[in-house]
C-alpha cells in the first residue's frame, strides 16, 4: 500500500511540474522517457557518459527544458519526488542532474519535491545548491 501511495505522489508531482516552476522557468517542455533515453543514448555513443550512468539517469522522475525568466537562458530540470527525503535521495537526484547536464551540454537544475525531510538531507541539498521543494499534501 505504501508503494502505491508513493507512486501516486510521484505521478501527481509530474503532472503539476508547471505549477512548481512556471514562475521561474518559461516555456517548460517535458521530456518524455523515450526522448530522455535518446538523449542519454546519444551521450553514451559520444563517450560523454558511461553505461552505468545512462542506467542511473534514465530513472529520473521528470526531465524538462525551458528558459529561466530572469536570465532568458536555456536550462534543463531533473526532478525527483519522494514522500520522505533523505541524504541519499539528494545525492541520487544531484548525480542524475549532473549526468543529464553532461549529456545535453546545458545547465541542469537538480530538484526534489518531498513531503517530509530529514534535517541532514536539507543541509546536504544546501551544500550542493540543490532545489528541495516541500509540498504540503499528497492530494
Amino acid at each position: 500500500m505504501a508503494r502505491l501511495r508513493g507512486d501516486n505522489f510521484k505521478r501527481k508531482i509530474r503532472e503539476k511540474t508547471l505549477a512548481f516552476f512556471g514562475k521561474a522557468i518559461k516555456k517548460l517542455i517535458p521530456i518524455d522517457n523515450y526522448a530522455l533515453a535518446d538523449i542519454l543514448d546519444d551521450a553514451l555513443e559520444k563517450g560523454l557518459i558511461s553505461d552505468q550512468e545512462r542506467e542511473f539517469a534514465i530513472k529520473l522522475g521528470f526531465a524538462g527544458k525551458g528558459r529561466l525568466r530572469d536570465k532568458n537562458a536555456y536550462v534543463y530540470i531533473a526532478l525527483g519526488a519522494t514522500l520522505s527525503l533523505y541524504s541519499e535521495d539528494v545525492e541520487k537526484a544531484f548525480k542524475r542532474a549532473e549526468i543529464l547536464s553532461r549529456a545535453v551540454y546545458t545547465e541542469t537544475i537538480p530538484v526534489v519535491v518531498y513531503l517530509i525531510a530529514a534535517e541532514e538531507a536539507l543541509k546536504r541539498a544546501g551544500v550542493l545548491r540543490f532545489l528541495a521543494v516541500k509540498t504540503i499534501a499528497e492530494d
